[in-house]
């Protein structure tokens, strides 16, 4: 296994900044990732895909309606291989579990409409309002 000497990772702090073609692993946030102009973090340098995406707090994905989730969703299946990280607990909404779970390309994962009718509850309540 190669490991990284200096130089080989970039932590990305601006958006202003390009990938660096000499490293070897890249740091990007994800408001970064989502407000990129022309996807400029999407992949490499050399334009492929990136290699390995590791995808800390990933919590963070999970609202198909909002940019920065699509933008991750779309660099985690252009990925070989992908890592989600997260340490906070997920609250087993379909919105919050199936945009995480398409980044990781599940095998025969249904369509959002589909996953929720298949594997969610729906519960009517009854709102009472008193004036």
């Amino acid at each position: 296994p190669e490991t990284f000497g200096e130089g080989r990772v970039q932590v990305v702090d601006k958006g202003s900044q390009n990938l660096s073609t000499d490293a070897r692993m890249w740091v990007v946030s994800y408001r970064m990732v989502a407000d990129s102009k022309c996807g400029k973090f999407s992949k490499r340098p050399d334009g492929r895909p990136h290699n390995f995406v590791i995808v800390d707090e990933s919590h963070k994905i999970k609202e198909w309606s909002t940019r920065q989730t699509k933008v991750a969703v779309e660099i985690l299946q252009a990925s070989r291989h992908v890592a989600l990280l997260s340490g906070t607990p997920s609250r087993n909404y379909p919105h919050e579990l199936h945009p995480q779970l398409s980044g990781l390309q599940v095998a025969g994962l249904p369509e959002f409409d589909d996953f929720k009718k298949r594997y969610c509850l729906e519960k009517l309540v009854k709102a009472v309002f008193r004036t």
